[in-house]
């Protein structure tokens, strides 16, 4: 089957600001800039079929000299539509929990963290201004597992926590 390259349902993943490169790891401090939710799949403003946060951030530390304070990247998570599976769900699900509690100051080794509504967390950060609450998040991102089918390429794992954790 030919790809349609002119198919509306295509995500548009242009964007002035790269995304968090692949195969980067380190520990970084970040400041949460800007938070976008892409609406409804199949809807006006999200004619693709998937759902996704996007989450701009601006480093501010890094241990990777591939991303300079300064810099700013993307973070991308789904939150529903194609693609979404019953395997991967709980993952994609606990992946975007992780960040938004982090970045709502909830550590996620916390007893907090644990009864924490997410939900909630993840609607103040799309409607938050991030001019006047400044939101820092930390990650740690190292190599994971390597990818079934594709020798010499790693999984990411991301360890989220909020800024001020130590």
């Amino acid at each position: 089957m030919a790809l349609n390259l002119n198919d509306e349902k295509a995500i548009d993943y242009s964007s002035d600001v790269p995304y968090f490169p692949f195969d980067t790891y380190g520990d970084f401090d970040f400041a949460v800039v800007a938070a976008e939710d892409s609406g409804e799949a199949g809807s006006e403003k999200n004619k693709s079929d998937k759902e996704f946060d996007v989450y701009t951030v601006e480093v501010l530390a890094s241990s990777n000299p591939s991303l300079k304070p300064g810099e700013k990247v993307i973070f991308w998570f789904q939150t529903g539509g194609d693609g979404v599976t019953q395997k991967n769900r709980a993952y994609k699900a606990a992946e975007l929990r992780q960040f938004v509690s982090a970045a709502m100051g909830v550590h996620p080794t916390s007893a907090e963290y644990k009864k924490y509504d997410a939900l909630a967390g993840r609607k103040t950060l799309l409607e938050r201004d991030f001019e006047a609450v400044e939101t820092g998040i930390r990650l740690k991102a190292t190599k994971g597992k390597e990818r079934t089918g594709t020798p010499g390429t790693f999984y990411t794992e991301k360890a989220w926590a909020p800024l001020a954790a130590e």
